[in-house]
């Protein structure tokens, strides 16, 4: 940066140089022309009054007389080229204040494009990171919640830059690849991953965190190769969770159930009796062994309450336990308000929270409402109607619902 402001004061120098040399050069060359030209016509001219002297054209008198008018006139044109002069300097000094103002206005200029187009800022923030990589990369690992947007992006910067130039070290391109999946940067993420595990290729971490990626993409042929990938994983390190929770997760995706329950279940040996995964994967296992719980709801609304339809509404058909204080639904859908009667499917995809889902309840209290916001509580202007109903687990469950409540907060 140093180097920048003396190289950049230095081409203020030359340039100043440039722009003043000509001008003062030109306005000398004419002052100096001028005079010349005025001590020739003198010349010529007493040169001429002895001429005409010698052939009698003048007398004596006559040449004294047309000298001292030539001596009068030369005094004049001095003293009218003294003031010219002056005049000249008067407004060469003025033109010089303005040409040293629009100047100073262009090398603002050019300062102020320099520093908002290059982002000195950044660059400061840039170098700032670089100094701070050790810390940063230790809170980032650590997942410091306090870490700004900002600290994020300058050390990504940072540590490209270093990567650039140490391009060997296959932690460095793990944490890369880490920071692009933490910013949805699902090409560059697998990209670092991939020159990680070129270095490193038995890195638990870096396959597992790869997988994830080629899951993410949710295209079978990037599944398939995730299945591969974990099942490398999982012979390299047998009792990695994480691991296998991914390679259930991409078993079932690429509809290889008998392989998605066995992984399930060999994740469930290797957690606690009492974690809260255990509902989780026991419901995984049971959607997989038997299917899903659909419920299908017909609804329609009163004819006393069409005319009063809003404009601009949502319907909400949800599913929740019945006879009990628990009000969180077991599965809900939320569309557009449309053309009664219609007909909308629950199944245990529309849970709201992992592990509570149609498949656990055994009497359903089915809620059809139609509501002005997006929110599921009750509001204002707001109908609704309601069914109590047995639910047979794994299978396909019906009921027909009346809206013909008008609710108030």
């Amino acid at each position: 940066m140093t180097i920048f402001w003396v190289g950049a004061v230095a081409l203020i120098f030359l340039s100043l140089i440039v722009i003043f040399w000509p001008w003062l050069l030109k306005r000398n060359q004419h002052d100096q022309e001028q005079e010349r030209l005025n001590v020739l016509l003198v010349k010529d001219r007493v040169a001429e009054i002895e001429r005409d002297l010698q052939e009698s054209i003048l007398s004596d008198e006559d040449k004294q007389a047309a000298e001292s008018e030539l001596k009068k006139a030369l005094v004049l044109e001095v003293s009218v080229a003294s003031e010219n002069k002056v005049q000249a300097t008067k407004n060469a000094s003025g033109f010089s204040v303005v040409l040293l103002l629009f100047t100073f206005i262009a090398i603002a200029t050019a300062v102020g494009s320099y520093l908002y187009s290059n982002e000195i800022s950044d660059i400061q923030n840039w170098q700032d990171a670089q100094a701070r990589l050790p810390e940063l990369g230790e809170r980032v690992v650590r997942g410091d919640a306090s870490l700004t947007q900002l600290e994020y992006q300058n050390f990504t910067l940072a540590l490209r830059t270093k990567l650039a130039k140490k391009t060997d070290d296959a932690v460095g391109w793990l944490l890369l690849g880490r920071l692009y999946a933490s910013m949805q940067n699902v090409e560059q993420a697998m990209s670092a991953f991939e020159k990680s595990l070129a270095l490193e290729p038995d890195r638990i971490g870096t396959l597992i965190s790869y997988s994830q990626m080629l899951i993410m993409t949710n295209q079978k042929p990037q599944i398939l190769k995730a299945r591969q990938i974990l099942q490398r994983a999982l012979q390299a390190s047998p009792g990695e969770k994480d691991a296998m929770g991914l390679l259930a997760i991409a078993a079932e995706q690429s509809g290889d159930k008998d392989l998605a329950v066995m992984t399930w279940q060999e994740l469930s040996l290797q957690i606690a009796p009492e974690d809260p995964l255990q509902e989780t994967i026991k419901t995984k296992i049971e959607l997989l062994q038997h299917g899903q719980t659909e419920l299908m709801v017909k609804v329609d609304i009163a004819q006393r309450l069409k005319d009063k339809l809003p404009k601009e509404a949502m319907l909400f058909v949800f599913a929740r336990k019945a006879n009990s204080e628990m009000k969180m639904p077991a599965a809900v859908i939320r569309q557009p308000l449309g053309q009664f009667p219609v007909t909308v499917t629950l199944t245990d995809g529309n849970a709201m929270m992992a592990g509570f889902n149609l498949s656990g309840l055994q009497e359903a209290q089915v809620v059809a409402r139609i509501s002005l916001d997006d929110k599921v509580d009750v509001g204002e202007q707001e109908m609704q109607g309601e069914a109590v109903m047995t639910l047979s687990k794994f299978e396909r469950n019906q009921v027909s619902i009346v809206i013909d409540q008008e609710l108030s907060q």
